[in-house]
């Protein structure tokens, strides 16, 4: 994001927010300590996705899906510990089932047991070399609704991206139709990303120098493949993926993603990706132009459940 004082004062804000969420917590510790069960409690602190700005929040880059992960068992779990292994939120259910010596259905994630009592288990298994996340439809932002299908791959260095629907804009349309029927400003939607100041700064000052660059970033369309090296450009900025000397790299990379999608019985890897576009949005939906890749020509999966 460009540095100027209503990003800054939108990050504070924030900052801000983090700390009341942080407030709330220790209430509830003191709650659980008061009660006498805070030791025997385990305490899960995580969030549901990155932060509300541009390329964060519903997006796969690495501020979209790294998010917060701080686990607390005073009985058992030795603290003061940063740990790097990769971990997903399917994780957390199969810890939750091992706690409790429950035994654990086939589930895709993965206890999180050896990490947490290392000292009881011997230490973290194999098998933790990726981390998967994906990304449908977030808002009415489209023409007929449309979602921006994503599908990311994290390992220790590098974060994969797969985007079956280039064409689509990621952060949603540029324009909208208004109330009236009217198409509205341009470049006055983008509605997959949070209204906030950063992206009313991003599109007041896009022309200028120093910002057109983060603008085009957050909203333009993006190739069907990305690869970035997260451990020295986390914001992503940079996609290899286009690169000659990675085109082996991105091969393998892709072929293991589609390996565990199919796997898993994603429909986006086995042809099947419109089921997603057909369950029905039941909060206002907006209504925007054609695209251009309609207007060429090109067929637009139009769900049952939108009249026009």
């Amino acid at each position: 994001m460009p540095d100027a004082p209503e990003v800054r004062d939108d990050l504070l804000d924030y900052a801000y927010e983090i700390e009341w969420f942080d407030a709330h917590l220790v209430q509830m510790l003191k709650q659980l300590e008061e009660a006498g069960e805070l030791a025997n409690t385990i305490v899960i602190v995580t969030s549901d996705n990155g932060m509300s700005f541009p390329r964060a929040k519903a997006n796969a880059y690495e501020y979209g899906i790294h998010v917060p992960l701080a686990v607390m068992w005073p009985a058992r779990v030795p603290g003061g510990r940063r740990v790097d292994d990769l971990v997903s939120l399917v994780d957390i259910a199969p810890t939750l089932l091992a706690a409790a010596n429950v035994p654990a259905p086939a589930m895709t994630g993965t206890s999180l047991m050896p990490l947490l009592l290392p000292a009881e288990t011997g230490g973290p298994e194999p098998g933790r070399e990726a981390v998967f996340a994906a990304r449908e439809r977030h808002s009415s932002s489209r023409y007929n609704s449309l979602g921006y299908p994503q599908r990311a791959m994290r390992t220790g260095d590098a974060l994969y991206i797969w985007n079956p629907a280039p064409e689509r804009w990621p952060a949603g349309a540029p324009q909208a139709i208004g109330p009236d029927g009217a198409p509205g400003p341009l470049h006055g939607a983008y509605h997959d990303i949070d209204a906030a100041p950063t992206l009313d700064f991003l599109v007041a000052h896009r022309d200028e120098p120093g910002v057109g660059r983060y603008f085009h970033l957050a909203v333009d369309h993006r190739p069907a493949r990305e690869l970035c090296a997260v451990t020295d450009d986390p914001g992503c900025l940079v996609n290899l993926a286009g690169a000659p000397a990675e085109a082996a790299r991105v091969g393998a990379l892709h072929a293991r993603l589609l390996a565990f999608l199919q796997s898993t019985g994603d429909p986006r890897a086995l042809g099947e990706g419109d089921v997603f576009e057909t369950y029905r949005r039941y909060s206002p939906l907006r209504t925007f132009p054609p695209p251009q890749w309609v207007l060429d020509g090109q067929p637009a999966f139009k769900p049952d459940w939108i009249v026009e």
